[in-house]
């Protein structure tokens, strides 16, 4: 076995770059976004159910379903946590998925949410 999963991007996501992001600005655009969210995210909870979620499945749910192997960076909410506040830390909720597909996703997510409001 490869002491470290060999990287791949899907061809949906390949103008998703990664970018070095400002944690700072996160954290205000979190609490201006959604407060409660913020302060979950934030929280010690979180990054205990999110770092045992990438230790269960380190590999992208996504890209394993095209038989791809991408390690996973991401912890996606398959029912949007903005709405079900209640499934937050829920572990059958979250898909480990790498920064590209989680992109895509959430690109998808929003694009829906605009057809629904109009």
């Amino acid at each position: 076995m490869p002491a470290q999963i060999p990287v791949h991007r899907p061809s949906h996501a390949m103008h998703a770059q990664p970018q070095a992001r400002d944690p700072a600005h996160d954290r205000a655009y979190n609490v201006k976004r959604d407060p409660r969210l913020a302060s979950m995210r934030g929280g010690k909870r979180w990054q205990t159910v999110r770092a045992r979620k990438l230790a269960s499945d380190p590999a992208c749910e996504h890209c394993l379903s095209f038989g791809i192997v991408t390690p996973a960076q991401q912890i996606h909410h398959v029912r949007d946590a903005a709405m079900h506040h209640d499934l937050f830390f829920d572990p059958r909720n979250l898909e480990s998925v790498c920064t590209a597909c989680h992109a895509h996703e959430e690109r998808r997510r929003r694009a829906t949410a605009r057809k629904v409001t109009r």
